[in-house]
């Protein structure tokens, strides 16, 4: 029997045609850092779904909180809820009443104060693991960032001269130049500052740039 052609088979192998030369150029380091970006704040996003019920303080209820002394004397806390706790001793509390965390009172309930424990010591915890990550996350933006501002520096030195000879490229970069004279003295300042060398001010940058006349 003669073989017929399925419509399957009549297909192009690359159904798609030709393939954009961009889409397969390995990743630049813009695209890498965007998609990393992107991939932290989906991270933070879905930690803080983890605990959708945790409590914003106002800087009053937070300068005020007896919170932070959990951490201090939880190993004065936790054997205290876990001996009120036994049946032989739970009479003595049972008029005792504790907060509901609503602004009400419940009855003293040990297993849930030390529920109360371990939440706090935990959150602490991760609290300080994450102040540690934001310290790094802090001096890695002062590393790339120091980094871009020095290129900047230099090429604003190239850009400068071009510009006067350039009248084209002065219209185009004259307000980022000018921009540019706040910026230098900056740096210099805190170049100065690490160093012990004199400081510099604003009126010794260079002269901000003309905008080319029409």
């Amino acid at each position: 029997m003669k073989h017929v052609t399925s419509a399957a088979e009549a297909l192009p192998k690359d159904p798609v045609g030709p393939k954009d030369a961009a889409a397969n150029d390995p990743p630049n380091e813009a695209s890498i850092e965007a998609r990393r970006n992107a991939q932290a704040r989906a991270l933070f996003t879905s930690l803080e779904m983890v605990w959708p019920e945790m409590i914003r303080l106002t800087d009053d209820q937070r300068s005020g909180s007896t919170g932070r002394l959990a951490v201090r004397y939880e190993g004065t806390l936790r054997p205290l809820f876990s001996v009120t706790a036994k049946p032989r001793f739970r009479p003595a509390f049972s008029l005792l009443v504790m907060n509901d965390g609503q602004g009400g009172k419940v009855p003293y309930d040990p297993s849930r104060a030390m529920a109360h424990l371990d939440r706090a010591t935990g959150m602490r915890a991760m609290a300080a693991s994450l102040r540690a990550l934001a310290d790094v996350m802090d001096d890695d933006a002062l590393h790339h960032g120091a980094l871009a501002v020095d290129a900047g520096l230099a090429a604003l030195k190239i850009a400068r001269t071009t510009a006067d000879n350039n009248p084209a490229f002065r219209a185009e970069v004259a307000h980022v130049l000018n921009e540019f004279k706040s910026m230098t003295a900056a740096a210099r300042r805190a170049k100065a500052a690490s160093a012990d060398e004199p400081e510099v001010s604003d009126e010794d940058a260079e002269p901000a740039a003309k905008p080319d006349e029409k």
